[in-house]
């Protein structure tokens, strides 16, 4: 990984565009490919250790792509010990990264509760100092209070959204380096981001409304289908980093000291 690939292989089909639709369908594209989905979903049975093998998994597959470009003949998902190994640093650098983010839009939710009742009872009593039917003051305070909801839910959106939006420049560089420290160097995150420019972009807001979807579709079978959909997931952010990590070295980033394992 000390070379810099050619712009004809920036991405996997060799556009140097990130192609959202190639990375969701690519686990489908394989041999075996249902079984590849049932064993990792009964890894995210295994108490503590499974989902950490599946994310090794997933990190396997993205050096693999990183590497060659061939999405058509990925690794099989085998060697449980080795995956948990190579997926552990990773699994602990989302854990510590998302319990700020948790704890800042669950106190961001609690906030903005608290100053919708505050806006909602002064609302109402305002309506009724102006003397209006009852019912037409219960109606408005009904109204506002669903818009209220409204704003809080929007502005927790959004803040999750930007909180959540380097998280892919921070698992390329954690999973490619095998090492956690990377997570906390947000000068060269933030390069990263900036280079890759509108690329990064539509590969958040790609990955974004596709894993919406397939989750949704996930839930809508008997719930039970969330699992096997949490693994689509999970493969295609793989190969999404993938993709954006090549394009990033045809473009002459420079490369990352990458860790051996896969």
């Amino acid at each position: 990984m000390d070379r810099r690939l050619p712009a004809s292989s920036a991405s996997t089909d060799g556009s140097g565009r990130v192609d959202v639709g190639r990375a969701v369908r690519c686990i489908f594209r394989q041999e075996g490919w249902g079984h590849t989905l049932l064993m990792g979903t009964l890894f995210m049975f295994i108490p503590a250790v499974g989902p950490i093998a599946l994310q090794g998994y997933a990190i396997r597959i993205f050096k693999h792509l990183v590497v060659t470009g061939d999405d058509r003949n990925l690794p099989p998902l085998a060697g449980f010990g080795e995956l948990l190994h190579l997926g552990i640093v990773s699994f602990l650098m989302s854990m510590l990264y998302m319990f700020p983010i948790f704890f800042l839009v669950y106190t961001g939710i609690g906030l903005g509760v608290l100053a919708g009742v505050l806006v909602v009872a002064g609302g109402a009593a305002a309506l009724a100092a102006l003397g209006l039917d009852p019912g037409l003051t219960a109606a408005l305070t009904a109204v506002l209070a669903v818009l209220v909801v409204i704003a809080v839910l929007l502005v927790v959106y959004a803040f999750t959204i930007a909180i959540a939006y380097p998280l892919q420049a921070v698992h390329t560089m954690v999973e490619i380096t095998g090492k956690i420290e990377y997570a906390w160097k947000v000068r060269e995150v933030l390069a990263y981001i900036r280079f890759l420019g509108p690329e990064y972009r539509r590969a958040f807001v790609g990955m974004f409304f596709s894993n919406l979807l397939i989750m949704m579709a996930g839930t809508l079978l008997c719930y039970f289908g969330i699992f096997p959909a949490a693994v689509v997931v999970s493969l295609a952010a793989a190969h999404m980093r993938a993709q954006l990590y090549r394009i990033y070295l045809a473009r002459g980033g420079t490369p990352l000291p990458m860790d051996p394992r896969f």
